[in-house]
């Protein structure tokens, strides 16, 4: 009778023990990325644009993070102002939209394109936006003149570099009222007001 005891003892202490290793590995060592409060804008004096702003994502885990793909998106309520309950998702240019890895710490910061956001060309948006997109001068002030009540979001997606199990994140919705004037720095996901120095070659930095 003991022996059959400890042997199923045994045997059910080695899967608690199993489990609770796996558990560990898979939920406390895991890569967790972590999205800002806020998104940085920033005066940007190059070309035809006003503005430019800056996404942020960063691995607070334990474990890289590799093979990593991110997409930014536009969100837009009613593009048509019909008052349609109508939901419309575009995707906006934020580089390669490639990572190799992003290892515990590491943050990356990327800046929107919207002038060479190629799905709002065939869109029905409305204002000046469609001409300042065939110009390649679209910035987000021109989309948030129009659609102020536009949101943006951001997807990443890669894979744990010890399980190779593949990680999905989600940002929040961001609005118009969490976009800020500042810059983000070093390794800290808060936004810093932006310290303005003449520039030799014009405007200022």
């Amino acid at each position: 009778m003991s022996n059959w005891f400890f042997a199923v003892f045994g045997l059910f202490g080695g899967f608690v023990v199993s489990f609770l290793f796996w558990w560990w590995l898979n939920h406390r060592m895991v890569p967790t990325i972590m999205f800002p409060e806020e998104l940085s804008k920033r005066p940007y004096h190059f070309g035809k644009f006003r503005s430019r702003i800056q996404i942020a994502f960063k691995n607070t885990g334990k474990r890289s993070i590799v093979d990593i793909r991110y997409t930014v998106l536009l969100i837009i309520n009613d593009p048509l102002k019909r008052g349609n309950n109508i939901q419309n998702i575009y995707k906006l240019n934020a580089g390669s939209g490639d990572l190799f890895i992003l290892r515990p710490g590491s943050v990356r910061r990327i800046g929107i394109m919207p002038h060479l956001s190629f799905g709002l060309k065939d869109s029905p948006l409305l204002g000046e936006i469609p001409l300042k997109l065939e110009e390649q001068s679209l910035d987000m002030d021109d989309v948030f003149q129009e659609y102020p009540d536009a949101k943006i979001k951001i997807n990443v997606i890669g894979v744990d570099i010890f399980s190779n199990a593949v990680r999905v994140f989600e940002s929040k919705m961001y609005e118009l009222s969490d976009i800020r004037n500042g810059v983000f720095r070093g390794s800290d996901m808060r936004i810093y007001p932006i310290v303005t120095t003449e520039n030799p070659w014009g405007g200022i930095e």
